[in-house]
């Protein structure tokens, strides 16, 4: 942390930092200030199936794009198909196309053309592009798109807050 960077915890999840050049600067600053400790083991929700997330799932690190729709983000902006609509993501188990482990992770992307692309093909995702700068221990997510396609299942901590790392970068 950069000595102009100065953090003021607000409440236990959340901080603001005045002097912070870009918003990786906030997410370091989180970093030395031990709201996020990578030495924990990870804490997933309760009702997550036994080995979800699968144990060969790598960390996420890095900058990823979800669909949104709201700006700034909100909580419902990261709400799983799961959890958003259990009928539907049960279907999508009995049809085959995803594991139960799966409908409980959410959509995001490494490259975002892939995320314009895919709001445009479903509006009713959302007509935003947030961007996301993920760490271990929040989070693991693996490819699941097919091809040259960047499509990643994402799986959220419980605990971790991505409203502290996010930021709408585009209007599709």
């Amino acid at each position: 942390m950069t000595p102009s960077l100065r953090c003021n915890r607000l409440e236990q999840r959340r901080v603001i930092c005045a002097g912070a050049e870009s918003l990786r600067d906030a997410i370091s600053a989180h970093h030395s200030l031990g709201l996020v400790n990578p030495l924990l083991p990870y804490n997933w929700p309760e009702d997550f199936p036994e080995h979800c997330p699968p144990e060969h799932t790598p960390h996420a690190n890095g900058t990823y794009y979800r669909i949104v729709k709201n700006d700034p983000p909100e909580p419902s902006d990261f709400v799983s198909l799961y959890h958003l609509n259990r009928d539907r993501a049960e279907i999508e188990i009995r049809r085959g196309k995803r594991t139960l482990c799966e409908t409980m992770g959410l959509s995001v992307y490494k490259e975002r053309i892939h995320a314009t692309e895919c709001a445009q093909q479903y509006p009713k995702l959302g007509d935003m592009i947030a961007h996301l700068f993920l760490t271990p221990p929040s989070e693991k997510a693996i490819q699941t798109g097919r091809g040259s396609d960047s499509h990643n299942t994402w799986w959220k901590a419980r605990g971790f807050d991505p409203l502290g790392s996010t930021q709408v970068i585009q209007i599709v």
